[in-house]
Order: structure tokens, then C-alpha cells, then sequence
């Protein structure tokens, strides 16, 4: 399974355009095969993380993002790290998005009652707010026990970073309809 993990996901990074609302249903054979042997999708894609590519690294973090979450949780906490890292780091908008949606699918896998994710909504770097308002905006209920996250949606609605506050906002509109 190596080669052709390999394989898929040279395929699925080449091929991957940002805001392609039809990209999932076009991976969708991709994405079983590859769950098949999670552990060398994984790490096929791994390395174009750090490609000089925009659309490579965002492709790799939903390709690592997908795998994690749902076949391979133990890795969340390595994976979301590679990915946390890039994320500091990353410049381009469509990367950002998809490197923010690759860790939010690791962070939903395990609970967090530490409040981590809670706490890097403080983190002075704009790229990890948003990833948090973004998660916040996905996952965030009208439970009791979603009060803190619910709190930190009001708080993100003032960020300093107009993407993060958009999704804030997402996020608050999203618990008002429901």
C-alpha cells in the first residue's frame, strides 16, 4: 500500500485546487483507499506540508486532517503539531483555510477539558486565531457544556484580524439560527 499511498496523494496534492466545493466528492475514492493503511497516507503527505506550493500545503493538511480524524486519532496530537507549526508560519490565504480545517478535524477528535484550544484563542499569532474562531464556528453547540466556547466566540467577534472575527461571527450566527 506505500506505492500507491504515494501515489494518491501525489495525485490528490497535484490536483487540488483551493474552494473546490467538489473536491471532496472527486477524493472520495481516494480517501478510502488511502484509510485502508491511514499510516502511509500520512506519511506521503507529510512532506509536502512544508512544499513550496500553496496548494500543496493546503492539500496535505486536509489530506492529513481527513486520515487522523478519522482512522488514525492516536496521531492527532504529532499530526496537529506538524500542522500547527506550518500554520504559524503560512502566508497564503487558501493554505491558511485548509491548514485551519485539517487541524480543527484533529482537534475534534480529542477532548480537550483542559481548555487548550480555548487558550490558543489568546495566541498573539492571527493564523492560530483563526484557526481556533474557525473550529469555534464548527463545533461550538447551545449546551451547557459549551459555554466557555460560546464566550470565546463573543470575545473572538472583536479580534483584531478581520478573517477572525468572520468566522466568530459565523460561529454566533450559526447558535442563533439553531
Amino acid at each position: 500500500m506505500t506505492d500507491e499511498a504515494g501515489n494518491l496523494v501525489a495525485w490528490a496534492v497535484r490536483t487540488y485546487k483551493p474552494n473546490d466545493d467538489y473536491a471532496w466528492a472527486r477524493y472520495a475514492d481516494a480517501r478510502d483507499r488511502l484509510g485502508v493503511d491511514p499510516e502511509a497516507g500520512v506519511a506521503a503527505a507529510r512532506p509536502y506540508v512544508s512544499s513550496e506550493v500553496a496548494s500543496e500545503r493546503g492539500a496535505a493538511a486536509m489530506i492529513i486532517g481527513e486520515l487522523v480524524s478519522l482512522r488514525l486519532p492516536s496521531a492527532a496530537e504529532a499530526c496537529s503539531e506538524l500542522l500547527f507549526q506550518q500554520l504559524l508560519i503560512e502566508t497564503d490565504r487558501h493554505a491558511i483555510d485548509d491548514l485551519a480545517v485539517g487541524i480543527g478535524k484533529m482537534w475534534n477528535t480529542y477532548d480537550d477539558t483542559e481548555g487548550t484550544i480555548l487558550a490558543l484563542a489568546g495566541h498573539p499569532n492571527p493564523n492560530i486565531r483563526y484557526a481556533v474562531a474557525q473550529d469555534l464556528a464548527f463545533s461550538t453547540t447551545d449546551r451547557p457544556e459549551d459555554a466557555a466556547a460560546r464566550a470565546m466566540l463573543e470575545t473572538l467577534k472583536d479580534d483584531p484580524d478581520p478573517e477572525v472575527r468572520s468566522w466568530a461571527a459565523v460561529g454566533l450566527e450559526t447558535l442563533s439560527i439553531g
